[in-house]
């Protein structure tokens, strides 16, 4: 029992990481399309799309799906 315990705390632990460094990236996102609207108020969602998404290029197919959709969804707000 003690086993089962111990297990279902480490994989709490495991998600609630992941968790914080996915709200991480996207707060981070967040304030870098903020910083973008702000010094060019005039763009369009387009452009700070491919702004945003030229401010964080990552390695890993996966990553840069995922950069580009918050990216994407932050700069239609």
């Amino acid at each position: 029992m003690k086993t089962v315990l111990v297990f279902a705390a480490l994989c709490a632990v495991a998600f609630c990481q992941h968790h914080n460094e996915h709200g991480a990236a996207h707060a981070l996102i967040h304030k870098e399309v903020e910083a973008l609207l702000a010094a060019e108020p005039s763009l369009t969602e387009e452009q700070c799309a491919a702004k945003c998404d030229a401010l964080f290029e990552m390695v890993v197919d996966a990553d840069e799906a995922a950069t580009d959709a918050t990216c994407k969804t932050e700069c239609q707000q």
